[in-house]
Order: C-alpha cells, then sequence, then structure tokens
C-alpha cells in the first residue's frame, strides 16, 4: 500500500504487532520464527523491496470496534484477518461510511472462522449456517 497511496495508516489492537511492524520498517529486514508443525520450527527472512517508501507508512494501536473520530478519511481500507475477531463486527461496519471516501475501497478479507471466544454468537455476521459474504451485503449499519 506504500506504493500506490501518499499515506498510509496501520491501526491494530496488538501491541505487539504494532511494534513488530514499526521494527520492519526500520529495519527493513528480520528474521522470524515461525511453527510449521509438531515441535519443528522455520526460519523465514522477510525483507521489504528497496523501492518502498516506509515513510508514508505510520502504525498505532487502536479498537477496530472503537476508532478515534479524527481518523480522516482513506482511499482504500484493508481490514485483514478481523471481523471475525471483534467483539462487535456490526459496530465496526458501521463507522466504514465515515473512513471511505466517495470513491474508496473496501477490501474484508479472513477465514470467517468465527469463534465464540472472540464474537458472542448473537453477534457473527452470517446468513444461515455459514454465510458471511451474503451478510456482508445485507448489512444495514455499513450504509454501502
Amino acid at each position: 500500500m506504500g506504493r500506490h497511496f501518499d499515506e498510509v495508516v496501520g491501526i491494530d489492537f496488538s501491541e505487539r504487532f504494532i511494534s513488530s511492524a514499526e521494527n520492519m520498517g526500520k529495519k527493513r529486514a528480520v528474521t522470524v520464527r515461525v511453527p510449521r508443525e509438531g515441535s519443528a520450527i522455520d526460519e523465514l527472512r522477510l525483507e521489504l523491496p528497496a523501492d518502498l517508501q516506509t515513510d508514508r507508512v505510520r502504525f498505532e494501536r487502536g479498537d477496530a470496534c472503537v476508532l478515534r473520530a479524527d481518523l480522516g478519511t482513506f482511499d482504500f481500507v484493508l481490514m485483514a484477518n478481523l471481523i471475525d475477531r471483534l467483539p462487535d463486527p456490526a459496530r465496526c461496519l458501521a463507522r466504514l461510511p465515515d473512513l471511505v471516501s466517495t470513491e474508496g475501497w473496501i477490501v474484508i478479507t479472513s477465514p470467517y472462522t468465527w469463534l465464540e471466544e472472540y464474537t458472542p454468537r448473537d453477534k457473527w455476521l452470517m446468513e444461515g449456517e455459514g454465510d458471511t459474504l451474503g451478510a456482508l451485503k445485507k448489512n444495514p449499519d455499513s450504509g454501502f
């Protein structure tokens, strides 16, 4: 996103994720340990492309259900691995019309593995027994 937009704001609830993202921006490359299977661990080297301008990107801690009022509007909003991990996804969606410019885009990507440890069952966004996309399309609070 830093290649295509003048300003990129990454928001996450996890202070650890924010610190990791800021560290990656400063160092431009890190080695991480990732569980593969059982007790096997893989080490991966992650590197930012040389032409990526990190001065356009900043990160902050925030709650997707209670974003600060002065956040602004954006031409592109990416909600990755988020919607099915919120205590109130509809509340988050209701805030989107104020965040996205008139010609802007929203991309929502997630495994949609609704779990009660994150989202109470009565807050799950599903049509029938498992159609999150159908529920997102019909959400009257989204304004889209």
